[in-house]
Formats: C-alpha cells, structure tokens, sequence
C-alpha cells in the first residue's frame, strides 16, 4: 500500500515538473498565445505586451467589455478601435435616455445622438418662445427651421411697412445680408422685392 501511494506520488511529481519544464521551455509568444486562447487578455496585455497576440487581445478584450456594457473604459483605454467609436454612439445613447442633453452635445457631439440632441434642444427653445436662440443656435433643426421661418416672415413684413422707397431698400438691402433668414420663402419674397424696387422687370411684367 505504501509502495502504490508512493509511486503515486512520484508520478505526480513528475508531471507537476514535465510541466514546468514545458513551461520554462515555452517561448514568451507562446506562452502569450496560450493566454489568449484561455482568454486571460488582460494577462497577456500586462505581461506580453509587445508579442502578437497582445493586438488580438485587445481587441478581444474591448469586444468583450463593450459587451458588457463598460463603454466609459472601452472608449478611454482602447481608443483608435473600432469597438472605442461604439463605445461613444452606445454611451452618447445612454446619456440622451437619461436626458443629460447638454453632456450629449458638449462631448458626443460627433455621434447620432447629438443630432436628435439638437432637435431636442432647439424644440425646448421653440416651445419656451425663445425662438430667436432657437433659430442662432440650431438653425438646421426642424424647430429652428421654423423658427428661421417666423422671424423672417415677421421682419419682412416689418419693412414692407415702410412708406418710404428708399428706407424699404435699405432695409431689404441688409435683410438680405442677414444669414438668419437666408433660404426662407420671405427672402425670397424680399429679393424680388428689391428688384422692383431697383427697376428690374419681372417674368410676366409687361
């Protein structure tokens, strides 16, 4: 019983140091390559980084936290991947549920959601009556679309009221100068406008 428990022991031990010998003669690519197929990716990261299963680990390692969630760290520690641009779209997400809107525009402003953070925004100036910043700030918007469209209208008419040729030129003069109201169907009203204005016959104005 003894002699049975002893060469067992011995075969143990054998094999504990075949092992280690395997080990020892194992080269550091292959010792990195065996961690990675055992996904021990931060391991391998830590202890081999300059070995070519380091770039496969990263990347498998920023698939596997995206996975899970963790986009802060993906984005942060793995940036240039294409899982790092993921990253920011899903967390830029996660911040418009939460309706953290400014947070979305000031550093996401590159993602999706900082187009519908813009809508968002432009709508709650719109609905507020702020219609003048609504349509400064977002003006490629729908709501600041419409807001462009309400302040045009309203100074178009504003200068139409003028009795004077002269105050009505200058003042279309520099209405159409005005950005703000650029590609809204009052400029284009207050173009032609002018034109009259200025002698020039219209299509039709015989």
């Amino acid at each position: 019983m003894k002699r049975k428990f002893r060469l067992t022991v011995r075969t143990y031990s054998l094999g504990v140091l075949a092992l280690l010998l395997m080990l020892g003669c194992a080269s550091p690519t292959e010792r990195a390559e065996k961690l990675f197929e055992d996904g021990k990716y931060e391991e391998v990261l830590e202890r081999y980084p300059q070995e070519p299963a380091a770039d496969k680990a990263k990347q498998a390692l920023a698939a596997k936290l995206l996975k899970d969630g963790q986009y802060q760290r993906v984005f942060t520690e793995f940036k240039g991947t294409a899982m790092a641009v993921e990253a920011r779209v899903r967390y830029a997400e996660e911040l418009l549920k939460q309706g953290k809107q400014d947070e979305v525009l000031a550093d996401f402003g590159d993602t999706p959601a900082a187009i519908r953070a813009r809508e968002m925004a432009a709508q709650a100036l719109y609905d507020a009556g702020r219609v003048t910043e609504a349509a400064r700030d977002y003006p490629q918007t729908p709501a600041g679309g419409r807001a462009r469209d309400e302040l045009a209208r309203a100074e178009y008419e504003r200068i139409m009221t003028f009795r004077s040729p002269d105050e009505r030129r200058k003042a279309l003069n520099e209405y159409l100068s005005d950005q703000t109201y650029a590609g809204t169907s009052s400029f284009a009203q207050a173009q032609l406008e002018l034109a009259k204005l200025d002698g020039y016959k219209m299509p039709g104005n015989y």
